[in-house]
């Protein structure tokens, strides 16, 4: 199959380009203290750059900082442009760069935010990425002990791209993050695995050479077509993802979000598909040829979404508001007539505290959606009829890391230190399968109605050439017919850098 040389196009790529010039091609999703310091830049105006789409090109970022005068620069906002700097310099002048990583930990991850050290109990993982002018590759493989997908090696995070300027052509298994959220997104995040796919980046900054373009401001674009499982109700279906991100003036920052599930087993997958897509056709519950339109959905699992981000300074500190709004199909008439629609909300702002600044979120998450004509008819979101399991990858949504039929607080800090440690924290309150009620557990998740309160806590710090990180988390679970329950989770981690 199509999907099975990346491995040997990753090996050799990196054979191709060990005496390359630099060594990290993209800002990648796995990094929650540099996507805060660049965030913080941005407040201040010191990065025009769309930073809601993941994963980034560190050139994009890299030519913003290099125009900053460092001088004019003070107090903490000079710290943090210099920490994100430096870290440009490092990952831009290695001939190559490695990394080993080992955890451990009493539970496999349940939930995951934007930045998440772990998804197993016990994994490894080994890496080296380079780039040169033309050619940037990453070839990681992470070992997992009784893996909940079955999948105990993984290529997750390799990739091998083509860099052509500001556009790439890569083929991998790369992370995507879309939406302003840290602790979860709707459309995607990094809640299930990366899929094997291909995707065609770019970006451009504010000064078009074209005028006319100029009231788009900078933005960044990303289209991907992804292979998914084999073990699902329609083997082997693709994911066509497009990301459109744009800041049409300094403080305002859009996202345009649209995906599209076909092929699969059994079903058309020449030109006609991708053009029965595009052309806003209706299908009925398992393929009749004829339904009442309440029944109708698109062809194509699809959905389509928008975020909206506020930046600005009130008072000298740096506040942000967003909105991100995911819907999941068509009810009837053209394509723009959406339905079923999740919500998604935050803000942050930061504070000073001793000598460092500490960024403080809110964020509500809301995927309890109702379908056809009865608004207590909920368990449809990420759903299909056609392709069963829906947006899921091995069991886990591609979106929200709650799944559907959720609700959710988390208010959440984020700090570092002069040392270079780090400390992260929130306190969560999450409902759950919020109506009792449960579809086939045949590839979905299976959460029993319950309510948690839940804090976690993470810390890390510089130690012999790597980053030794720390966690801890304790929950409190109420269901309404049994007894409360007491959860607790140790982890703990280390990455080597080479």
């Amino acid at each position: 199959m199509w999907y099975k040389p990346f491995k040997q196009l990753v090996i050799s790529g990196m054979l191709l380009g060990s005496y390359a010039a630099q060594a990290e091609l993209f800002v990648d999703s796995s990094d929650l203290y540099l996507r805060t310091d660049m965030q913080l830049l941005s407040e201040y105006g010191l990065i025009a750059s769309p930073l809601n789409t993941y994963p980034l090109r560190w050139q994009a970022i890299g030519q913003e900082l290099k125009q900053v005068d460092a001088n004019r620069l003070t107090g903490n906002v000079a710290e943090v442009y210099q920490r994100v700097y430096q870290r440009y310099l490092a990952e831009q002048q290695a001939s190559f760069q490695g990394k080993l990583s080992a955890s451990l930990a009493s539970d496999a991850a349940q939930f995951r935010h934007f930045g998440a050290d772990y998804r197993e109990k016990q994994q490894a993982t080994a890496s080296v990425s380079f780039q040169s002018e033309y050619l940037a590759g990453k070839g990681s493989v992470t070992q997992v002990k009784q893996a909940s997908d079955g999948k105990n090696t993984r290529p997750d995070d390799s990739y091998l791209a083509l860099v052509l300027d500001r556009w790439t052509l890569s083929a991998g298994y790369i992370e995507q993050w879309w939406g302003p959220g840290v602790d979860s997104s709707l459309h995607k995040s990094t809640n299930a695995r990366p899929m094997p796919g291909l995707m065609l980046t770019g970006y451009h900054p504010a000064d078009y050479d074209s005028q006319w373009l100029n009231w788009l401001g900078p933005w960044s674009f990303q289209s991907s077509v992804s292979r998914m499982e084999h073990e699902r109700p329609i083997a082997n279906p693709l994911l066509w993802s497009n990301r459109l991100n744009l800041r049409p003036i300094a403080k305002l920052e859009i996202g345009l979000s649209w995906t599209a599930q076909l092929c699969g087993e059994g079903l058309n997958c020449g030109l006609d598909a991708f053009k029965d897509v595009l052309s806003s056709g209706y299908s009925c519950p398992d393929n009749a040829p004829d339904c009442e339109s309440s029944s109708q959905s698109k062809k194509g699992n699809q959905m389509a979404g928008f975020d909206l981000h506020y930046r600005d300074l009130w008072f000298g500190r740096p506040v942000s508001l967003y909105l991100e709004r995911t819907c999941e199909d068509s009810s009837s008439g053209g394509p723009l007539d959406i339905a079923d629609c999740a919500n998604f909300a935050g803000g942050n702002t930061w504070l000073q505290l001793a000598q460092q600044q500490v960024k403080v979120f809110l964020e509500y998450s809301d995927t309890m959606v109702a379908c056809g004509e009865d608004d207590k008819q909920y368990n449809c979101f990420y759903e299909h009829s056609t392709y069963g399991s829906g947006s899921r990858y091995y069991q886990r949504s591609l979106g929200s890391t709650y799944d559907s039929d959720a609700r959710s607080w988390v208010l959440g800090a984020v700090t570092r230190f002069p040392d270079q440690s780090g400390l992260y924290a929130t306190i969560r309150n999450i409902k759950l399968n919020y109506d009792g009620a449960q579809l086939s557990a045949n590839y979905r998740p299976v959460h029993d109605k319950q309510q948690i309160v839940r804090l976690d806590l993470n810390y890390q710090r510089p130690f012999w050439h790597g980053t030794l990180k720390l966690g801890a988390s304790t929950a409190n679970i109420q269901y309404p017919d049994a007894a409360d329950k007491r959860e607790n989770t140790l982890y703990s981690g280390y990455v080597y850098q080479f």
